[in-house]
């Protein structure tokens, strides 16, 4: 009653979804038994109190090592999530809790640094302090903590070296330190008695090589190592692990080969390999990995072309090369074939993407969501744009596609698109489009730098940006753009625009932010 008393129940002091309802509300002095009381766990033989959870209550108030929580001391398991402790620092009287399996702090607004005592916490199982403002180094000690399985210091504002010791612990299987910018460190050699199944580190500036003794860890089932400064080449025995689901590699100094040893991965179903230096071919082996269904390699110096056994991905959702070397003969319909596939994006490489104008229609194909094919030296619309109804985003600016947009592309995925960039093409105009465009869910539109001619196209009232630079319009800007009441941007510049300005583009959009 005295810890409840302490503080105060404030709805507004927790950001929005941490607050759900007040636990401590049910406790009451005049009732005998606390262990029926909420967030309250006790033994049934001796009425000891084994665990306390009070997370996400709707609390306030700030805490220190004088505090009756820490006359408990049989607890084994305390939550304290999602509290406003007024900026506390985290008390030194946790290390009196000697029992504790598992420990709780995360999202609660304590601050400063781990204390050293909680090294006495030797049957500690589970430490969770993310998003704990921390801001300072993680003490050495916790190396000392030999029944850790997990460890989680998520968006923690860690600072210094990582003590690599604490990869070492002979029960870890989980250790989270992702968003901890300030936080350096490298990996140390492993060895095939460690247990690791979660090595998160995205987000820090860990560096270095990867050790080839990772492929050690028969446990791992992820990976993620992106956004840090790790080089050199990535070694072939990652392709050792038996269980790895995920791996991201993405954002770093990698150089050399993809190791075609990823293709081993059987269980593999996310590779994150973007924003790298790999050089080379996209090994036909990385197919053999039949479970992904992310491949993402964007950002390299890949050449080469796309494996044609690509079409073996059968549950690929999501695939993408931007900005590579990759080149060659591409046949959309390997793509096609693969019925989960939403997300393709093959833009600015060097492919010349072949489409058949012959496909079934009849034969069903992946209903994709987003197309990027910027520069595929495509000559026209491709054939199998038809049977699209699900579209969300296309892409096929900077090609050769000449003439007219034809007037099947006015039924194409009219109420789901948003985003539509057919610039630095050589289109001539809209074959018998209606007067307003017809997607009505659209908000990107991109015609610059083609050789359009005719009076100015009037974009559907959901547009937020509209350009159209470049071209050879002419005749008086349609009165009908004044309904666009949601335009940020306008750009109809460089045409052959005559006539007066009408009056009501003087208010016909309050968000307007550029006029040209």
């Amino acid at each position: 009653m005295q810890l409840k008393d302490s503080f105060i129940i404030d709805k507004k002091a927790l950001a929005a979804g941490s607050c759900a309802y007040p636990k401590v509300d049910s406790w009451d002095s005049q009732s005998i038994d606390c262990c029926s009381w909420d967030g309250i766990e006790c033994d049934q033989n001796t009425g000891l109190v084994l665990g306390l959870d009070i997370s996400s209550s709707c609390l306030y108030g700030s805490i220190n090592s004088t505090s009756t929580l820490f006359r408990l001391v049989h607890l084994q398991k305390l939550n304290l999530a999602d509290i406003h402790f007024n900026y506390s620092v985290i008390p030194y009287a946790l290390g009196n809790l000697s029992m504790l399996t598992n420990l709780n702090l995360s999202r609660s607004e304590f601050s400063g640094q781990i204390p050293s005592e909680i090294s006495n916490l030797h049957r500690l199982s589970s430490l969770d302090l993310s998003y704990v403002d921390l801001a300072s180094p993680i003490p050495s000690v916790l190396a000392n903590l030999s029944s850790l399985t997990s460890i989680n210091l998520h968006s923690c504002g860690l600072q210094g070296m990582f003590p690599l010791d604490i990869f070492q612990l002979p029960k870890l299987e989980t250790i989270w330190l992702v968003n901890n910018s300030d936080l350096k460190g490298y990996l140390p050699e492993f060895n095939f008695s460690t247990k690791l199944k979660e090595l998160a580190l995205g987000n820090t500036n860990f560096s270095g090589e990867l050790p080839a003794s990772i492929g050690n860890l028969d446990s791992l089932e992820y990976l993620g190592l992106y956004n840090c400064k790790f080089s050199g080449s990535v070694p072939s025995t990652l392709g050792n692990l038996p269980n790895l689901k995920y791996l991201n590699l993405g954002n770093n100094s990698f150089t050399g080969l993809v190791p075609p040893t990823l293709g081993n991965l059987t269980k593999l179903y996310k590779l994150y390999l973007q924003s790298n230096y790999f050089t080379g071919v996209i090994p036909s082996e990385l197919t053999n990995s039949t479970q992904l269904t992310h491949l993402i390699l964007f950002g390299n110096m890949l050449q080469g072309s796309v494996p044609s056994s690509i079409s073996r991905l059968e549950k690929l959702n999501f695939f993408h090369c931007d900005y590579n070397r990759l080149g060659g003969l591409l046949e959309m319909d390997a793509f096609l074939e693969l019925k989960d596939l939403q997300y393709l994006f093959l833009s600015l490489n060097d492919f010349n993407l072949v489409s058949r104008n012959d496909s079934n229609a009849s034969r069903p194909q992946a209903q994709l969501v987003d197309i990027g094919l910027r520069y595929c030296h495509l000559r026209e619309f491709p054939y199998f744009l038809r049977h699209q109804h699900r579209l969300e985003l296309l892409d096929l600016s900077s090609n050769n596609i000449q003439g007219q947009i034809p007037q099947w592309m006015s039924n194409v995925s009219v109420e789901t698109l948003w985003f539509l960039d057919l610039s630095n093409n050589s289109l001539t105009g809209f074959d018998e489009f209606p007067l307003v465009l017809p997607w009505s869910k659209l908000n990107y539109l991109k015609l610059d730098s083609n050789i359009l001619r005719g009076s100015l196209p009037v974009p559907p009232l959901s547009t937020v940006f509209y350009s159209i630079s470049n071209n050879y319009l002419n005749g008086e800007i349609p009165e009908l753009l004044c309904n666009l009441i949601t335009l940020s941007i306008l750009d109809f510049s460089y045409n052959n625009i005559s006539g007066g300005i009408p009056a009501c583009l003087s208010n016909f959009s309050k968000s307007l932010l550029v006029l040209k």
